[in-house]
């Protein structure tokens, strides 16, 4: 309910954001410096080519993106480029996403190593002893 409310009222303000060249609203969503925000599903579009984001903004302004009722950050991303004038503004906001530097890859949690892994499940295999993997041939 809070993040419905939230979306609410960032989406009141995007046609004050995005009347002018003001694309800071960008950051509103995608984080300060463009990396994303895990908390809603927003993706990274630091280190993406003009021509890409421009792409993007096309095919949600067309209707191509963000229609699929599986598509939830595709539905709140087409009604901000809905309002972007045309495609000289298109392109003035892709020149600015592409102006933020891409950020350091996260690290990826390491897991159990495989073998680990299969032998908490299967254990050695005997014959007859595996209820959970098949037979190896």
């Amino acid at each position: 309910m809070t993040r419905a409310l939230i979306l609410l009222y960032m989406l009141a303000l995007v046609p004050a954001a995005a009347a002018g060249d003001d694309f800071l609203y960008c950051t509103t969503c995608h984080g300060a410096d463009g990396n994303g925000n895990r908390a809603i599903r927003a993706p990274k579009i630091a280190g993406m080519e003009p021509w890409y984001v421009e792409a993007q903004l096309a095919a949600f302004r067309a209707g191509w993106r963000g229609t699929d009722p599986a598509d939830a950050p595709g539905h709140e991303m087409r009604p901000v480029a809905a309002v972007l004038a045309n495609d000289a503004t298109v392109a003035r906001a892709a020149a600015y996403v592409a102006a933020f530097a891409p950020g350091a890859a996260r690290p990826i949690r390491q897991g159990p190593p495989v073998r680990r892994l299969l032998t908490s499940c299967v254990g050695p295999w005997r014959p007859g002893s595996s209820p959970c993997w098949a037979r190896p041939s």
